[in-house]
């Protein structure tokens, strides 16, 4: 999908890994970073085969309990928009 100096993604079957890639700065997103994954939600959105997008950050030191409850909402709020726009009323 998309790779750069913030963000690295991959495909596991119908699932997209995304990790942000700033340990240095405990994954803290700056406009570059938004910018990228802008782009690959963009990208998720249009692939019918990807259902579910998973975000996670580069160093295990830097995600805390919180940050584990973060991204579950996230990648429920991916789900959730990926079903409606594959909808057939949508």
């Amino acid at each position: 999908m998309i790779d750069s100096e913030f963000v690295n993604t991959k495909t596991e079957g119908n699932i997209l890994v995304v990790e942000i890639n700033r340990p240095e700065k405990m994954n803290a997103l700056h406009p570059p970073a938004n910018r990228d994954l802008g782009e690959i939600f963009d990208k998720f959105a249009a692939d019918k085969d990807l259902w579910v997008a998973i975000i996670t950050g580069a160093a295990s030191h830097c995600l805390s309990q919180r940050s584990a409850s973060q991204r579950l909402l996230v990648v429920c709020i991916a789900y959730r928009a990926k079903l409606a726009s594959s909808a057939p009323w949508a």
